[in-house]
């Protein structure tokens, strides 16, 4: 989380006798614990250990800050940050681990940083919370998200009464501030304010027309 700390880490491991190995050893163990995958096509069988490879690089472990519990960050540089866009994504594809803490961690840390009025902040930082220009307007970004997907996805692998009745709790107030802040009308529709909130603000058919 700072350059002093990562500098202590790396000191730590060029103390020890064989980094490579222990890397090794510490790779070997993560991908001992998903399913195991091979097929007649070798680019299919690349691109299943690749991702979960990804997953690993971009996974977070909890404990500092407002990462109180693990979860996977969607991408590197700007996207080094849990995003309720992704989120969900991540618990479907990590249900499949054998320990499903991390799955889990993925709601857990949207649910731990919930805002006041129910809804899910866009991006989750260390120490802070993204606010970004929208037109004229300082916002914090939103995006719309299958939360109950994924939450039901997951407790068919892992069941789950005491994450079940957690994930409800915070999806309860999610569900509250989406009644009360995107459907006036009492329609059963949800409004989206802006395009950004869809998560794809960079497709041809926004970028070229206003």
């Amino acid at each position: 989380s700072s350059v002093e700390e990562a500098r202590r880490t790396l000191q730590t491991a060029l103390s020890r006798n064989d980094p490579i190995a222990l890397s090794t050893a510490a790779w070997k163990d993560h991908f001992a614990s998903v399913p195991q995958f091979r097929c007649s096509d070798p680019f299919l069988t690349a691109a299943y250990w690749y991702r979960w490879y990804g997953l690993r690089l971009n996974t977070i472990y909890g404990g500092e800050g407002n990462y109180e519990h693990p979860a996977v960050c969607e991408g590197i540089g700007y996207f080094r940050a849990p995003i309720s866009y992704s989120a969900p994504c991540h618990m479907l594809e990590n249900r499949w681990m054998h320990d499903p803490d991390l799955a889990r961690g993925s709601l857990r840390t949207f649910i731990a940083n919930q805002r006041e009025d129910g809804g899910f902040r866009g991006y989750i930082d260390l120490s802070h919370y993204r606010q970004e220009m929208l037109g004229a307007s300082v916002v914090e970004p939103f995006y719309h998200a299958n939360w109950g997907r994924a939450v039901v996805a997951l407790d068919a692998v892992h069941p789950s009464e005491a994450f079940r009745s957690e994930a409800y709790a915070g999806l309860k107030k999610y569900a509250a501030y989406f009644d009360k802040e995107r459907d006036e009308e009492v329609s059963g529709l949800y409004d989206i304010d802006n395009h950004y909130e869809t998560g794809q603000e960079y497709m041809r058919r926004y970028t070229a027309v206003d």
